[in-house]
């Protein structure tokens, strides 16, 4: 049962005096945050000088338009981008608020990127029918275990 392994792991924790810091669910502006400051923070960094630069970028299956984009309209760097449709869908997925399934998701989304996996189909996979962070790890293994996306 996961609800008592979770209460064992806490009761652990407690009585080894660790440190811990109780997360609360995140709201809707705070998951929109998180997956921006993500896609910003990871990954190859390119600067994006200008709108040429983006269109050349847009030709990426896991790229879109990001000419409207504020952070290219600042110069910032733009490390991943996704189409707004895998964004909505990782924003609003159910547990999108759980930080743990949030940063978990984004994470297998960076990998599957660099490895040049479909970043549809893979995220398709990490979000539909996931009810909890362990099914989502399981979704997150079989993708990459499989090795033919």
């Amino acid at each position: 049962n996961l609800e008592t392994s979770a209460n064992q792991v806490l009761q652990e924790i407690l009585r080894r005096k660790w440190q811990c810091i109780p997360l609360n669910s995140f709201d809707t502006f705070r998951v929109e945050m998180c997956v921006q400051q993500f896609l910003l923070s990871f990954g190859k960094k390119e600067r994006i000088q200008n709108r040429e630069n983006c269109s050349k970028l847009e030709n990426s299956f896991f790229l879109t338009d990001c000419a409207s984009d504020q952070s290219v309209n600042n110069q910032e760097v733009v490390e991943l981008m996704l189409f707004p449709a895998m964004k909505d869908t990782i924003t609003s997925h159910p547990q999108a608020d759980n930080p743990l399934f949030l940063t978990t998701l984004l994470r297998a989304v960076r990998y599957a990127a660099r490895k040049g996996y479909d970043l549809w189909e893979c995220i398709g996979k990490m979000t539909d029918d996931i009810k909890n962070v362990s099914q989502l790890l399981c979704a997150i293994l079989d993708i990459f275990e499989s090795d033919n996306m």
